[in-house]
């Protein structure tokens, strides 16, 4: 779990940003008052946190590392900057930027009142098994599960860790970080059978407001599906292709960000000999990076997937294990995961980078109990 800041320090922090980045020559929003789906603040320490970090003093108190005075808000640029140039941004320089910037916003603003209570309305939790680029995760999280110890760079130490560590860590630690009764943004830096199966463990069943916040080349975007919202026409293009065998199995093929069938169909014949059929789902017009635009196109896609499935199953194919490969966005993949006890009992794969593939087997679900 990662510390929490006192929220009434927060809340003064956001207050005094103006909803804006605090470096002098910025003037980058750090939220849209209009539109709640993007935030690029970042809580920044003048005086570190750590003894590694930047301008850190031993004399500090945790509670004066973490307290107002210390704490300032930038975009993730201008953290950076500070932090890489200590010579330059030195504590006295930090502490007259952060004096100069709030003083302008020592007013009762209504509208930046507006915006601290759309920041402080939801919770931000996060899972994280991926270390680069999430350091923002420490600061920021109001609970963080950080699965890396049981990782070496992107692949697990041990197969059996999938099921005897990473997934009930996953289950126990979203069962934990949601008993209130509150909105919560949930921030996944992880692999994609991570994705899956925090939505399989937040279903509709679950009672829970969970919101997946994904990352573009936008920004981190809050993926709010608007469940009242029907696209129109098919999203993917769904095609089979029959194996040379006759196993009760299904590989399901989703390519939503790049294409993949044709790895996943050299892997199937070469290590899946129980599977039947592949079914494709490819993304319309084209798999691309940017051809899911936001929450309502990932959850409707994922909708129509599992819809699809669920109706070309046949009764043999019903007693046997789907095997699921996705090149797609992870809230896509936690939407998927949320709609995942339609497909019955299905096996995640990860593809292998570190070794160009091919293609691991991850988690299983449903969980074996005992």
């Amino acid at each position: 779990m990662a510390r929490r800041y006192k929220e009434d320090a927060v809340r003064r922090l956001q207050i005094l940003s103006g909803n804006q980045c605090a470096f002098p020559t910025c003037r980058q929003p750090l939220l849209e008052a209009d539109d709640a789906d993007t935030y690029v603040g970042q809580i920044c320490h003048i005086k570190a946190e750590s003894p590694k970090g930047p301008r850190y003093d031993p004399e500090q108190t945790e509670e004066e590392r973490n307290g107002f005075e210390n704490l300032l808000i930038m975009c993730g640029t201008h953290h950076t900057v500070i932090d890489r140039n200590v010579k330059k941004y030195t504590v006295e320089v930090l502490v007259k930027i952060k004096h100069d910037h709030e003083v302008q916003f020592r007013v009762d603003d209504d509208a930046n009142e507006g915006v601290v209570e759309k920041l402080l309305e939801a919770v931000p939790i996060g899972i994280r098994s991926f270390s680069r680029g999430t350091e923002y995760m420490d600061s920021q999280m109001q609970a963080l599960l950080d699965l890396g110890p049981h990782f070496h760079g992107r692949n697990i130490r041990e197969s059996k860790l999938w099921h005897e560590g990473v997934l009930p860590e996953i289950e126990k630690f979203l069962h934990d970080a949601t008993q209130a009764d509150v909105p919560y943004r949930l921030h996944l830096a992880a692999h994609t059978c991570i994705g899956f199966a925090a939505g399989y463990f937040l279903d509709s069943k679950a009672g829970k407001n969970v919101i997946p916040v994904q990352s573009t080349i936008r920004g981190k975007l809050v993926w709010e599906p608007d469940l009242q919202k029907r696209l129109q026409g098919q999203l993917c293009n769904h095609m089979d292709h029959t194996m040379t065998t006759s196993g009760e199995d299904v590989a399901l093929v989703l390519s939503i960000t790049h294409d993949i069938l044709a790895q996943v169909q050299e892997h199937v014949s070469s290590h899946l000999p129980s599977v039947g059929r592949i079914m494709e789902c490819k993304a319309l017009p084209l798999p691309g990076p940017t051809c899911v635009p936001d929450g309502t196109h990932a959850y409707r896609i994922a909708e129509e997937v599992a819809a699809t499935f669920q109706t070309s199953r046949s009764a043999q194919e019903r007693k046997g294990t789907v095997h699921i490969f996705a090149a797609a966005p992870i809230s896509f993949i936690f939407f998927l995961g949320q709609l995942g006890r339609r497909f019955g009992r299905c096996t995640l794969y990860e593809y292998d980078f570190e070794n160009n593939g091919p293609y691991l087997p991850s988690l299983t679900l449903p969980p074996n109990k005992g």
